[in-house]
């Protein structure tokens, strides 16, 4: 297959066949598993990059770091049995689980605003690229964030470009759309690239972003290069 063929087969939502073998193990089930999400053909699906490595830093912790670090005993067999009182500690606050970005996007899905926030503001400050996104999205559309003219002079749109563009970086078609529309038609009051606009929305078609295809189509400008 030529590397056109290979981008079509894949944006009509082809993937490769996975083959452990027989005798399949459960790290590479949990491997196989990770690979799955990350073809999710659905963009909004796709775990962020964060997550992904939460995932097989997990995997790691399980099945290969007790093999290559064996547990430590004491010595002193008077030690092995010693035990701490349970009043030595205490949790004064309790502590909420920080939701996955796609439990979010569903949230979002369901017009559950406030709770969409709440987990992409919080993925958002360990560090994930997608949340990032999305937390500057809700700040322009004025989701669950209130949404008013003395807060909209406050939005710095070079910021919310920079979460875009990264979150393009690790190929999110939603990120790599809008950045490229962005580009296109001017918006944010950016200058307007045409050439640079293109650029993304091929890349955005090619990881099946539709809304990319409507905007190329509509120019009459080829989806492939």
């Amino acid at each position: 297959m030529t590397m056109v063929d290979i981008q079509k087969y894949v944006s009509k939502g082809g993937r490769e066949t996975l083959e452990f073998g027989l005798t399949q193990n459960p790290l590479q089930a949990g491997y196989g598993e990770i690979i799955k999400l990350a073809w999710q053909q659905e963009p909004s699906l796709r775990p962020g990059i964060q997550l992904l490595f939460n995932m097989m830093n997990e995997l790691f912790q399980k099945y290969i770091l007790n093999i290559i670090s064996p547990i430590v005993r004491c010595e002193d067999d008077d030690q092995q049995d010693l035990s701490i009182p349970d009043d030595n500690f205490s949790i004064s606050t309790p502590v909420t689980p920080l939701l996955t970005v796609k439990e979010g996007l569903q949230a979002h899905k369901a017009h559950d605003y406030e709770k969409a926030w709440g987990c992409f503001k919080g993925n958002a400050e360990v560090g994930d690229i997608l949340a990032k996104y999305w937390c500057g999205y809700y700040y322009l559309e004025g989701r669950h964030v209130e949404k008013n003219k003395k807060q909209n002079q406050n939005i710095d749109s070079r910021k919310f470009m920079e979460y875009l563009k990264m979150a393009a970086d690790n190929n999110n078609a939603t990120a790599l759309y809008n950045l490229g529309d962005v580009y296109f038609s001017g918006k944010l009051n950016f200058e307007k690239d045409t050439q640079k606009g293109i650029k993304y929305l091929r890349q955005a078609c090619l990881y099946g972003q539709s809304k990319a295809v409507e905007i190329l189509k509509k120019h009459n400008i080829n989806i492939y290069e």
